[in-house]
């Protein structure tokens, strides 16, 4: 049990520290290019749409929210799993 124990906390720090790394790189990036490319990203800024992405962004929530342990094909799966579990 303790070498169980040992495992799951050393795969924990594991995860952690790829994700740290990973996410870390990725703001780095942005942070550099940022600086190093100020007149490009003012420039893109002028190409967005408020509302398109405003739009995108809510069809994303209501999608999540439907397939996600709360919504109502989720909660289906979830009944479907305790049903075929047992």
């Amino acid at each position: 049990m303790d070498q169980q124990l040992e495992a799951s906390t050393l795969g924990m720090w594991v995860f952690l520290v790829t994700e740290i790394m990973f996410f870390g790189g990725l703001f780095m990036a942005y942070i550099v290019y940022r600086y190093w490319y100020p007149d490009a990203w003012a420039a893109a800024s002028n190409h967005l749409n408020v509302r398109m992405g405003g739009a995108q962004h809510a069809r994303a929530d209501l999608q999540l929210a439907d397939d996600g342990a709360g919504g109502p094909r989720g909660a289906d799966r979830i009944a479907q799993a305790a049903r075929s579990s047992t």
